[in-house]
Formats: structure tokens, C-alpha cells, sequence
């Protein structure tokens, strides 16, 4: 593995977590620690029960979570939350009358539309897109304080799932919108 330009690996889901626990192994192995310098690692899932993955990721986790109110919110097809999100587009109207909080205890448990709905309607948005950007822009800036030059940018996460499938292409276009609204 060539460590020569800075990276930033985001993991969403499960799966993700675990391809960047191995990825991480798989550093310690060959650079003798699992976070070299010019790494960083961000885990977003709406299952944040596992505790020996948030320990692995320490301050590095986000969790994707819905404000109750919010909840009950979505549950109306014609509120302002459905209408700003388009639920009527894409979510189903069925399980839209039955969103709870067990929807998004330990994870959305395979359903892609509630691991969207984790992303979009989560309350800590905006503090998510500063914490990449904050990581983007250090990785970018050498210990001299100049222009690093080019970094890359890898986002894990698997299609079979609830949060990698229902938040990858969310995220993709997240991702792309902060990074060209900041001038990176």
C-alpha cells in the first residue's frame, strides 16, 4: 500500500465499519500503527450499540439520528419535514405511518428507505459535513502549513444493507456539494 497522498475513508454501516476495522489492521501489520498520519477515518451508522466498534473508532464515529419529534413529523405525508424531503417520492407511505424510535434502535435493520431517512432527517447534519471538511482540510495541509496537494477520499459501504445502501448515494452527493461549496 502506497501511503504518499493524504486520505480521508468514510465508512457507512456495518459493513463499512468492518472493511475499515480490516483496512485498519491491515496498516498496523504494515506501518506498525493502524492510523498513520496523513489517514483519517470517520464511521457513520444508525446502530451505535456495538461499543468495542466505537472504541475502535474512538471520536470518529457519527451516529444518524432522528429526533422523536422529527419522527412523528415524517409520519404525516403533507408536514414540512415530508414535504422538504419529497417522502412522497420515495418513501413508502405504509411503513411512513409506522416510524418509531424502534425503527432506528440498533440499526434500520436492512431497510434502505429508513437508512436514507437516517440521513436526511438526522439532527446532526451540518455538524457531520464540518467534521469532514475539518478532516478534509487538515489532511490537505501539510505540517508547514502549505498545500498538501491532492488527497483522495474513499466512502465504504455495502449495497445489501440498511445504512451503507439507503445513505451511499445521499452521501456521495453530501460529500461532493460541501467540498465544492468550500473551495477545497
Amino acid at each position: 500500500m502506497n501511503l504518499n497522498r493524504p486520505g480521508l475513508v468514510i465508512a457507512l454501516g456495518g459493513t463499512g465499519k468492518e472493511v475499515v476495522y480490516n483496512l485498519r489492521k491491515r496498516f498496523q501489520m504494515a506501518y506498525g500503527t493502524p492510523d498513520p498520519p496523513n489517514m483519517r477515518y470517520l464511521f457513520i451508522d444508525t446502530d451505535m450499540r456495538d461499543n468495542e466498534a466505537l472504541e475502535k473508532f474512538r471520536d470518529n464515529a457519527y451516529p444518524l439520528r432522528v429526533p422523536i419529534q422529527k419522527m412523528v413529523d415524517l409520519q404525516q405525508p403533507d408536514s414540512p419535514t415530508s414535504a422538504t424531503l419529497r417522502m412522497k417520492d420515495w418513501f413508502d407511505p405504509i411503513l411512513r405511518q409506522n416510524i418509531t424510535a424502534q425503527n432506528f434502535e440498533g440499526g434500520v435493520k436492512g431497510v434502505r428507505m429508513m437508512g436514507r431517512l437516517s440521513l436526511l432527517a438526522t439532527s446532526n447534519l451540518h455538524e457531520l459535513r464540518s467534521r469532514i471538511l475539518k478532516d478534509i482540510l487538515a489532511l490537505r495541509t501539510d505540517t508547514t502549513g502549505n498545500d498538501a496537494g491532492s488527497m483522495l477520499v474513499f466512502v465504504v459501504a455495502s449495497g445489501g444493507g440498511g445504512t451503507g445502501s439507503g445513505t451511499f448515494i445521499d452521501f456521495g452527493y453530501l460529500l461532493t456539494n460541501a467540498i465544492r461549496r468550500s473551495n477545497i
